[in-house]
């Protein structure tokens, strides 16, 4: 064989090696482009799920909660005695109430909860709770002292806004030893006025039902 015959044979045989190269290359390629596409469709798949989850849930929680103000109105209304003020209270309707006015030093008594009242005597929270005291204003007031030294409440002036001519004072914090909440104390003649939530859970009702309706004569 002569040596241009040696070399063709050479030429052809590495021609043919980087042939196969070539081929298992792509080969390779292809196959962890096809991977790397799966991987791709199958992570893009499941976060479409769980944005769908994530959308699907807050709409249900959305409506569940629209719903479950639906069920608040029409509010309740609650009229004290015009001894005492002639207040009136409104509160969602999906509430109970008890007002007790047998107490010579609580004129005005009342618990007010979704559903139902728990014993007074028991040691639940409130929704909401309503006081007419016998104490004045400045010596409930005073009771206050130590947590606002303590720097466990804060206190604001404030109004009702159908009751403007008569300034209190707004308490939000540490309430009592196990009560968190909002309290709002205003005068009443020789008396005071109490109304307070006993948890922040429904805070909300209380700025948006309870206070924005809260009446009474001075």
């Amino acid at each position: 064989m002569s040596k241009l015959d040696q070399r063709g044979n050479v030429g052809l045989i590495i021609a043919l090696v980087l042939t196969i190269f070539l081929l298992l290359g792509s080969l390779a390629f292809g196959m962890w482009a096809f991977s790397s596409q799966q991987n791709y469709k199958n992570n893009t798949d499941k976060i479409v799920a769980t944005q769908v989850k994530i959308a699907v849930d807050q709409n249900s929680t959305a409506k569940d909660n629209q719903f479950a103000e639906q069920l608040k109105s029409p509010l309740r209304t609650f009229m004290g005695p015009s001894t005492y003020g002639s207040i009136q209270l409104q509160y969602p309707k999906i509430w109970s109430a008890y007002v007790d006015s047998s107490s010579s030093s609580l004129p005005l008594d009342g618990y007010f909860n979704p559903d139902f009242v728990p014993g007074t005597e028991s040691s639940s929270t409130y929704a909401l709770r309503l006081q007419v005291t016998s104490d004045g204003y400045s010596d409930e007031l005073s009771q206050y002292q130590s947590q606002v030294q303590a720097g466990q409440v804060t206190i604001a002036p404030f109004s009702f806004p159908n009751v403007k001519g008569v300034v209190g004072v707004k308490i939000t914090g540490q309430l009592t030893d196990t009560v968190q909440g909002t309290a709002v104390l205003v005068p009443l003649r020789d008396k005071a006025i109490k109304l307070w939530t006993e948890t922040n859970q429904f805070q909300n009702d209380f700025n948006k039902y309870v206070l924005p309706n809260f009446k009474f004569s001075p």
